[in-house]
């Protein structure tokens, strides 16, 4: 074993940062504050954001995957390996998940992640929620937009105020990747290493945001380490496409529709400066 991987083992074993504190009420409660600051008091009790990202990787060998080398090719046309994560409004990884094929659609990913077992077992109390985008179903404590294009106003402020929060996690995965110039091009390590890899980092990430904060300064790439052909977009699990036998029409969740009835009887609509408005207009 290399030094490198040597260090690796020993920072997962000792840095140990990434938590939900889905037991601890207290905890919950300064995550809530957080959300609360950015969406400053009108979309309340939000613990924490989820969304899935990809990590190109090299075609896996046959034998590293039991054969099933497909399942890690995604719809956008390369290989990739899959992690959910959920985060908080510090950009901070709470917990990730690496359960499932990178070609996973996000709602099945996230059905075998621990934090949504343990929310859908009700360990989660039941004054707060989890913000998703709406690849993943709206269930009463994991809530995703409302779709479609022609919405009403307060539908419409719902998915503004919910999308807030949820770009929490966006900013994490930006930051992530930007930061570690390993994820800039294909991974060339080990097919079984790249869990281990991808978790450091993700602790190596907690440890920069708590030390130089999670803004854009706090991010410098070193240009001596770009390559050709290196891109340090963030690239987004397979979410987005239609998932089979998916009922959005019985999706719909009283906790949705009270948090739209909360920002209505505030007044509080998607402000005039944001551009992604989905409001049925009649003329």
């Amino acid at each position: 074993m290399t030094v490198v991987w040597r260090v690796a083992e020993a920072i997962d074993l000792e840095l140990d940062n990434i938590h939900f504190p889905i037991d601890d009420e207290p905890k919950l409660k300064e995550l809530e504050a957080g959300f609360n600051r950015i969406s400053q008091g009108r979309f309340t009790v939000t613990a924490a954001a989820r969304d899935g990202i990809v990590f190109r990787i090299q075609r896996p060998r046959k034998d590293a995957v039991s054969g099933d080398v497909a399942s890690f090719y995604t719809r956008k046309g390369y290989y990739a390996y899959g992690m959910q994560a959920f985060v908080d409004s510090r950009a901070r990884f709470l917990n990730i998940s690496m359960k499932m094929a990178a070609s996973t659609h996000d709602s099945t990913s996230n059905i075998m992640s621990d934090v949504s077992k343990a929310i859908r077992d009700e360990r989660l109390p039941d004054w707060a929620h989890i913000v998703l985008d709406e690849a993943y179903a709206n269930r009463p404590q994991e809530l995703s937009p409302y779709r479609g294009r022609n919405l009403d106003i307060w539908r419409d402020s719902f998915d503004y105020h919910l999308s807030l929060h949820r770009q929490c996690v966006e900013r994490a995965f930006g930051i992530l990747v930007a930061r570690w110039g390993v994820f800039w091009r294909p991974l060339k390590v080990a097919f079984d290493r790249i869990p281990l890899l991808i978790r450091v980092c993700c602790r190596l990430h907690n440890f920069c945001v708590d030390r130089f904060g999670a803004d854009k300064h706090s991010v410098a790439i070193a240009r001596g380490d770009v390559q050709h052909g290196d891109s340090s977009s963030v690239l987004f699990t397979d979410g987005t496409g239609p998932s089979r036998g998916r009922r959005v029409d019985l999706e719909e969740t009283s906790t949705r529709d009270q948090k739209r009835d909360a920002l209505k009887e505030g007044g509080f609509l998607r402000p005039s400066h944001s551009p992604l408005s989905r409001v049925c207009i009649v003329l």
